[in-house]
């Protein structure tokens, strides 16, 4: 990983000398200026639908009642966007804390197997291999009888 890094520095070293990095900022930047311009005409022009569509059930239904059914349309599409934010926020929440496990499991196995050698050759021998070994596996049973076993399953991780 260290190789790629260097490997990506130094890219990004030449681009920086060879003037390349100010032509994609400037490319960025007129970007960013075009996409600003085009949402904000796209925003005035879906207001201009909405004013159209107001328009048209203001003169079937009334004044009143076009503004009521509007706002009330509305309120309910925000509480759906909100619904929907719940929802994906619930198991965004849930996919980053396995992920959050399987890399504290990643990292104590890795820092387990760089200790391996220190303490093989301390001379304190085997009971200090086995002994993580044997706390894990308790800790296991525990969290099994005491019914928060984990099954692997997403949905158990609330």
């Amino acid at each position: 990983m260290a190789k790629n890094s260097s490997g990506t520095i130094i890219s990004l070293l030449i681009g920086l000398a060879s003037g390349e990095t100010a032509v994609a900022l400037r490319r960025a930047k007129t970007a960013a200026i075009a996409f600003t311009i085009a949402g904000a005409l796209a925003l005035i022009g879906l207001l201009f639908l909405l004013l159209a569509g107001y328009l048209l059930a203001a003169a079937h239904f009334g004044l009143i009642e076009a503004a009521l059914g509007f706002g009330a349309a509305f309120i309910l599409l925000a509480l759906i966007a909100l619904a929907a934010y719940k929802v994906s926020g619930r198991s965004r929440r849930q996919r980053e804390a396995l992920a959050r496990q399987n890399e504290l499991a990643t990292v104590a196995a890795a820092t387990g197997l760089a200790l391996l050698p220190a303490i093989a050759a301390r001379g304190a021998g085997l009971g200090l291999l086995v002994a993580p070994i044997l706390g894990y596996v308790g800790y296991r049973i525990y969290r099994e009888n005491t019914g928060d076993g984990d099954t692997g399953s997403v949905e158990d991780n609330d």
